[in-house]
């Protein structure tokens, strides 16, 4: 599946991400992709809200890098991979078992900066694998973004 959504306002992706909660299921993830400040902690939140998660963790998970979340018996997942520095840092605070754990849905921002660990992702057996890319619309960059979400599953 690929889709694309040339300009968006916060209401368009708020459209956007009940669409999607529609279709995730429980083993998937959701690899939200952009530059700093485009929004993917936004999405996050929006997404997650979708799901029918009311409080969040304040702000990006940027300095926790995990926030859990209870989702019908069981999880979603939102880490932020941005202040990790190398992929030993990703073991040892045991972010990989999230990503091959059948019974939680992972949001993830940032995997994109550790190209070998996202590759790995990407060939996740049985589960669908949603990339979000997130980018400033050029013409109304405070209040409009574009949307591109691809699907691969295998």
């Amino acid at each position: 599946m690929s889709n694309h959504a040339p300009s968006c306002t916060k209401s368009d992706i708020k459209k956007i991400t009940k669409k999607l909660s529609k279709i995730i299921k429980l083993g998937d993830c959701v690899l939200l992709e952009g530059s700093l400040g485009v929004g993917k902690t936004e999405f996050a939140k929006n997404l997650l809200s979708a799901f029918g998660i009311k409080r969040f963790a304040c702000g990006s998970p940027t300095f926790p890098i995990i926030n859990e979340y209870n989702y019908l018996n069981n999880k979603i997942i939102h880490i932020d991979f941005y202040r990790l520095k190398n992929y030993g840092e990703i073991e040892d605070i045991g972010v990989p078992s999230y990503f091959w754990d059948e019974n939680v849905i992972v949001i993830s921002e940032w995997l994109n900066l550790f190209p070998k660990f996202e590759r790995q992702v990407m060939k996740k057996e049985n589960s669908n694998i949603w990339k979000v890319k997130l980018e400033f619309d050029k013409k109304y960059p405070t209040t409009k973004r574009k949307v591109s979400i691809f699907m691969g599953h295998h």
